[in-house]
């Protein structure tokens, strides 16, 4: 029996895709979209758990891909360059009623931004680029280029950080992302999201349905059911036995035994699903196309 899943909650009627969201509480929620007919990308953000919702578009850029911050005031959004020259990167230290735009220094689009603290935080991008600040983002270093996209970034700590993206591609850091090692995926899938708990636990989701778990920092990552043929976009979770995740054709799976099982949740919706979020295990949210917003019942 499918476990209860989740209510709509659509934040504006414009039909734009939302493709990530950040909960730093059950009140407090920022999404980033894509554009949308004749809505710009742009970032909303929510003060009584997605009631009521504030937008705001900043210029220059198309879409919106990825939003994470150490806390409210300290938030980073990456999208496509639109007509700017660089790889936007945008900081907001007043929650998110505005934005400041800081300088990537590359001219690719950036897919997904992730930090283990205000003074250590990593941008990811085509180009194979992986970008860091040390200083809020006054200055952003490259730390790697190459040929393959990178699509999504996650790290433990500032000492153990994975990036993933198209033909299978995992990178690995062991220091501070001075140097990155490729892990051996078996998969040509592109890989669209990784998370964790810790490098003992260690989820990676991608196209064709993929989950790709690991024990061991990725020495070795082994393939879990999923049971589903579609893209898989993200993965999250609040804790070790508490793990999400979300797939294009509507589906979302969740795992009380670290991947041993993934149960389907009764979604409500055959949107496409684009990003998870929360701060806990009863605050657990997904967005999507078509302006969706989902919070778990």
């Amino acid at each position: 029996m499918p476990l209860r899943g989740l209510a709509y909650q659509v934040n504006n009627p414009d039909l734009v895709s939302l493709n990530a969201i950040a909960a730093f509480s059950a009140n407090d929620l920022v999404t980033v979209s894509s554009r949308g007919g004749t809505s710009p990308g742009s970032i909303s953000r929510s003060r009584d758990g997605g009631k009521t919702w504030t937008t705001a578009t900043p210029a220059g850029t198309s879409n919106f891909f990825s939003v994470w911050g150490s806390s409210l005031n300290d938030m980073y959004v990456v999208g496509s360059r639109g007509n700017l020259t660089n790889g936007p990167i945008l900081h907001s230290t007043d929650g998110g009623a505005s934005w400041t735009a800081q300088s990537s220094g590359i001219p690719y689009d950036l897919a997904a931004v992730w930090g283990s603290g205000p003074n250590d935080v990593y941008v990811v991008g085509d180009g194979g680029s992986v970008l860091h600040s040390v200083d809020q983002g006054a200055t952003w270093t490259q730390r790697r280029a190459g040929a393959i996209p990178l699509l999504a970034i996650w790290g433990s700590g500032p000492s153990d950080i994975y990036a993933v993206g198209s033909q299978g591609l995992i990178i690995h850091s062991v220091d501070s992302g001075k140097t990155w090692t490729t892990q051996t995926s078996r998969t040509t899938q592109t890989l669209n999201a990784v998370w964790g708990t810790s490098s003992g636990d260690v989820y990676i989701v991608g196209n064709q349905g993929l989950i790709l778990m690991s024990i061991d920092g990725g020495t070795n990552w082994n393939n879990q059911t999923s049971g589903l043929t579609s893209n898989l976009n993200a993965v999250w979770g609040s804790g070790t036995n508490d793990v999400y995740v979300a797939a294009s054709a509507g589906q979302i799976l969740r795992t009380a035994n670290r991947g041993t099982n993934w149960v389907p949740l009764v979604s409500g919706t055959v949107k496409q699903l684009l990003g998870l979020g929360g701060s806990g295990a009863g605050n657990v949210f997904v967005v999507g196309t078509q302006n969706l917003v989902m919070r778990r019942l």
